[in-house]
């Protein structure tokens, strides 16, 4: 997968949102334009800490977007934010089926991981 997106300083307990979506054939650069202003927006949102937009290397229609928040309440304001509503009302007919949404936390980086055993 290629990626792009933006980033600030993170740490501690992070709430991470994963989301996966199939675009329809041709429309690429129409969800591009439209992530574009979402991640205008949402850049300036204190605690989303970190935004990364993902196309598989394999598939050109698959995207997955990851969003670091700094904590659950941060991602709940996030979701209250109308140009989200803009965005879903704008790619509705270009994406495909639905999109999945997993939600998941950081277990440890490279320098700090700790191994867990049974």
């Amino acid at each position: 997968m290629a990626g792009s997106g933006y980033s600030k300083d993170f740490g501690g307990q992070s709430f991470i949102s994963i989301v996966e979506m199939q675009i329809t054939s041709g429309a690429l650069q129409t969800f591009l334009d439209h992530l574009k202003v979402v991640a205008t927006a949402s850049a300036a949102e204190e605690g989303l800490l970190r935004c990364e937009f993902f196309i598989d290397q394999e598939d050109d229609h698959h995207i997955t977007i990851i969003d670091i928040f700094r904590d659950k309440e941060a991602y709940e304001y996030h979701l209250t934010k109308e140009y989200l509503e803009v965005f879903r009302g704008a790619v509705a007919e270009i994406v495909e089926g639905e999109s999945t949404q997993r939600i998941v936390k950081i277990l440890g980086r490279e320098k700090n991981l700790i191994a867990v055993t049974s």
